[in-house]
């Protein structure tokens, strides 16, 4: 086994179709896996410590409901507005972008 293969991998840079260059250090993934293992340990935690039932009347919903489930529901309701808005947004600067990119073709060929 030579020296090299003891040695932690080396961050490398890839070239993305334009200027933009990513670094990669090997260690996201773990990293992700952690926190979100970290993230759902806590979900549970909070789902057992609150069982009692809460009243709740929205619309046509009328009942008595576990607040964990009321606010773990909210938060979810939350999380995938706040995506659908992104990926709105995102469309909408890649669209900018890459119009920005044909007329700029356009001027160069003029």
């Amino acid at each position: 086994m030579s020296d090299d293969s003891l040695n932690a991998e080396e961050p490398r840079e890839e070239t993305l179709g334009g200027d933009a260059e990513v670094t990669h250090s090997g260690s996201g993934v773990a990293w992700g896996a952690v926190i979100i293992l970290l993230g759902l340990a806590l979900a549970v935690v909070f789902a057992v410590q609150n069982t009692e039932p809460v009243p709740i009347e929205f619309l046509w919903l009328d009942g008595e409901f576990p607040l964990a489930l009321v606010i773990l529901i909210t938060v979810a309701m939350v999380v995938l507005l706040a995506e659908l808005l992104g990926m709105a947004y995102r469309r909408r600067r890649r669209r900018r972008h890459t119009d920005r990119q044909e007329l700029k073709k356009f001027r160069e060929t003029s």
